[in-house]
Formats: structure tokens, sequence, C-alpha cells
């Protein structure tokens, strides 16, 4: 996180590409939690359309009748049955229609020599008949947050937060991400794109504020494991950034303790002694000078 780059510096935001990197682990959770379903398998395919079919219309027109609102005229000239004309046809009127946004009038002019027995319509089966809208702010938060997953726990910051504020919420999610058993480069890439997609919901600022203290706290983590009223390993030094966390002003002692994991009364401890170090410290070098 200390080498982390400001996403408001960045050129382009990257709310797709991280969307894209988190989907496979994100599919179990949009399958069984956004779309109520039960599978046994899943697997990813290819994004890459296959480019077996002719994307170039034979002939297209603008046309403005004297009475009615003017459309698109799309002509396709066949001198044989293809099977696959239905969905050509199909693909070419969704293309047409994005482009110029009229309405589409399709035809084809066949050229053999016996009257055609193509099928103009598609099964119902791969009819397009719309498509699914998951409103990720209507989905309650803690649908994500309580996940296993770094992916998940990320996606709560676009979530319903209900009736918690804002900080409790973000709060929550460092305090869950920490929780997982998970290496510091995972921590520091999921904290990368909360940043990221915070400011979708103008809430970076937050994020950024809580982010710059990670390094200190895993290392805190990592280094000298808080315990109700004791730490191990490097004591006095955890307790000197503990100290310069609370002195930061950016922490109440209610946040810090939640964030830390400790009650306030442990966490009061703690600064107490570090307080008490710094001043023996000061001291004791007082003392040295000539």
């Amino acid at each position: 996180p200390n080498q982390m780059a400001d996403p408001k510096k960045q050129g382009h935001k990257d709310y797709d590409r991280i969307m894209r990197e988190n989907i496979s682990p994100l599919l179990p959770a949009i399958v069984g939690k956004l779309l109520g379903l039960e599978v046994d398998f899943t697997r990813r395919l290819s994004k890459e359309l296959p480019k077996t079919l002719d994307l170039s219309p034979d002939a297209v027109f603008e046309v403005s009748p004297r009475e009615s609102e003017k459309f698109i005229l799309h002509i396709e000239f066949q001198t044989r049955d293809d099977p696959t004309m239905a969905s050509r046809m199909a693909l070419y009127k969704m293309l047409l229609g994005g482009l110029y946004g009229l309405e589409i009038r399709q035809c084809v002019i066949f050229l053999g020599s016996r009257p055609s027995k193509m099928k103009v319509e598609l099964p119902e089966r791969v009819k397009y008949t719309g498509f699914d809208i998951l409103n990720l702010c209507k989905v309650d938060y803690s649908k994500f947050q309580d996940s296993d997953t770094h992916e998940e726990i990320v996606l709560s910051i676009l979530s319903d937060f209900k009736s918690e504020n804002s900080e409790s919420v973000v709060r929550s999610i460092f305090q869950r991400l920490l929780a997982l058993e998970s290496t510091q480069s995972q921590v520091e890439k999921s904290i990368q794109q909360l940043l990221v997609l915070s400011q979708l919901r103008n809430l970076d600022d937050l994020v950024t504020q809580y982010s710059k203290h990670m390094p200190i706290i895993i290392d805190i983590r990592e280094n000298a494991m808080f315990k109700e009223g004791q730490m191990e390993g490097r004591k006095e030094g955890s307790r000197r950034t503990l100290l310069k966390m609370w002195q930061s002003g950016r922490f109440t002692m209610e946040a810090l303790a939640d964030l830390m994991e400790m009650s306030q009364e442990a966490l009061y401890k703690q600064l107490e002694l570090a307080s008490e170090e710094e001043r023996l410290r000061k001291g004791t070098k007082d003392d040295a000078e000539p």
C-alpha cells in the first residue's frame, strides 16, 4: 500500500479492468447470491467472438418516407440457402440499430433458381429477449463483506450500506480484509482496487485515509500480534507506531480500537505505555547531551 498510485492521478478509470480481473472468483457470488441459482459446474469460455461470419452488409440505406418516420433499410443478396442467415441478419440488425439509432428494416433478395427455404426467424431458445440488470447499489453490503474472498469483500464498497454510515462500513471492509488468511500482496491488491472502485461512490477520500495506515497496521499484525491487553514481538516499536497513529488525529479512540480489534481499555493501556516510553527515551537523550 505504501507504493500505491494515487487513483486521482490516473489518466483513466479502471473499473471495467478490475471487474474483469475479479470475475472468476466473483462468479459463485454472482450466480448464487445475485441470480439465486445453484450450479454444479462453471467453465469460463474465450471472450473472442468467432470470425466466421461476414460482417460487411451488402447494402444499407437511410429511407425517408413522405408520411412516416425515416428508417434504415438493410438488404442482403443470396444465391443459395444459408442455415446461419437468421443469425446473421439478427446480428446485423443489432449492430445497425446501435450505430444509427433508427428502426431497422431488413430483406434478403434471393437470386437462386428455386425459391429459398431459409428460416427467417431465430429459434426461441436463441432469440434475443433482453437481459438482466443487477444493481449492486441495491444489494445489502453484508452479502459480500461476510465472504472469505477478497474480491467479494471489495465489491461491498459498491453495495447498499443500509442504515450504516460510510465510515463505519469502510472501516469494517478494511477489518474484514485484514482478518483473512492472506499474503500482504493480496491485501495490497484489494486495497488498490478499493481505492479505484470507491470513486464510483465518492468514498475515495475516506478509503485513502484508511489505506495510508495499512502498511503500519499490517506490520503490527505480522510482527506484534495484538491481544487483549498485551502485544507479542516488537512491543515497544509497535506501541510507538500505534501512538503515532493516534497522534495523527485521523482516528477516534473507538475507531482505532475497532481497527486493531482491541478493547478501548487495552488500547488506552498501550498508548499510556507508548507515551511513557517516549518520555523516557527523550529524557535519556537529554541526559546524554553535554
